[in-house]
């Protein structure tokens, strides 16, 4: 009878290790899960949208954002570029995200705030007309003639200008020196030479001349 109960009191201590490190084992996995689609950045705009990223470390996996009339969302797949961006603006129609994907390489995420336009991204931005929603960047050119586009973000209409940098710098773009957007116009500052010794300050206006 004794070694009857004995028998059982192990069985038992058997089944409760068991089951405690089962609980253990699905305890840690849910942690796991939950640090990797942890909250990245979570914020309310003075305009009332909502925008949550969700991702691990600084690799976004899917981004939400809302308002009173609509809800979209991102899923990003393992290839997709995941870095995190940082909430720059927004006005009426749209959301811009800046992003920074190397040296040099930058950019913007634009998210429509509907339900039916899509998301934009442009690379190598100089600004933006958020009142009458245009962007101006250069085109993916590294010559000394970069093109500047000046797009509406709405309706995809582009006017495109040929800038001739004589700049003594790896990049034509690290010549510019300041950008300013005043009723579609772009005013566009630049100089020949990052030594300012002999550098000379160029200016150039850029009217955007679609509808």
């Amino acid at each position: 009878m004794k070694e009857t109960a004995t028998v059982i009191i192990i069985l038992t201590l058997l089944f409760a290790c068991s089951h405690s490190e089962q609980s253990d084992n699905i305890l840690e996995k849910q942690i796991q899960q939950d640090i990797n689609t942890r909250i990245l950045f979570d914020t309310l705009t003075p305009k009332g949208t909502r925008i949550t990223i969700y991702g691990e470390l600084d690799l976004v996996d899917s981004l939400i954002w809302k308002g009173e009339e609509y809800e979209r969302k991102i899923v990003y797949q393992e290839d997709d570029f995941r870095k995190q961006g940082t909430f720059r603006w927004e006005n009426d129609s749209l959301i811009g995200i800046s992003y920074s994907c190397g040296s040099p390489c930058w950019g913007y995420w634009i998210f429509p705030k509907n339900n039916h336009q899509e998301i934009k991204n442009y690379f190598f931005t100089i600004n933006f007309d958020l009142e009458n929603n245009l962007v101006a960047y250069y085109e993916d050119n590294m010559n000394d003639n970069p093109t500047i586009i000046i797009e509406n973000m709405i309706n995809d209409e582009k006017d495109k200008f040929r800038i001739k940098i004589f700049c003594e710098a790896t990049f034509p773009y690290y010549c510019e020196l300041n950008s300013d957007f005043r009723n579609k116009e772009l005013y566009y500052e630049w100089t020949t030479s990052l030594d300012s010794a002999n550098a000379e300050i160029k200016n150039e206006i850029f009217k955007y001349r679609k509808k």
